[in-house]
């Protein structure tokens, strides 16, 4: 994931129908290879204040939600949107681990693991070009 030019991960959290999202940088996109319809399931990490997804099938997501697992549906969201502008509505238990509020920024980034993203915020400032550009 390249952190240069003027398409830097960083995407700012909005509202958006009683939900708090968040459009996906182009990097995780490609970095994950998503789709309309996919599912990201979010997770917390041995940090403080950063968190991981990883990306699973609309198969998957029905097979384990079928099991009554509770606490993976309320970590699970939807990849929403046009092809060309995906988003994801983060879940509130996620953003307490992050402390963001809408209107803070969001940095994406690579972890160890392949397939697997981190997130953290970034309090305060105006984020980057590509932040601003897509909101």
């Amino acid at each position: 994931m390249e952190l240069g030019g003027y398409d830097y991960p960083v995407r700012r959290l909005r509202r958006s129908g009683g939900a708090s999202c968040v459009t996906l940088p182009l990097q995780v996109r490609n970095s994950l290879a998503l789709e309309r319809g996919d599912w990201l399931v979010f997770g917390e990490t041995p940090w403080p204040g950063l968190a991981a997804f990883v990306k699973i099938s609309a198969e998957q997501y029905e097979r384990i939600a079928a099991d009554g697992r509770k606490e993976f549906r309320q970590l699970a969201r939807k990849v929403q949107g046009k092809e060309s502008t995906l988003s994801v509505a983060v879940p509130s238990a996620i953003r307490k681990i992050l402390l963001a509020e809408p209107g803070d920024h969001l940095i994406f980034g690579l972890t160890p693991q392949p397939g697997v993203l981190s997130i953290s915020a970034i309090k305060g400032g105006d984020g980057s070009t590509g932040g601003r550009r897509s909101g």
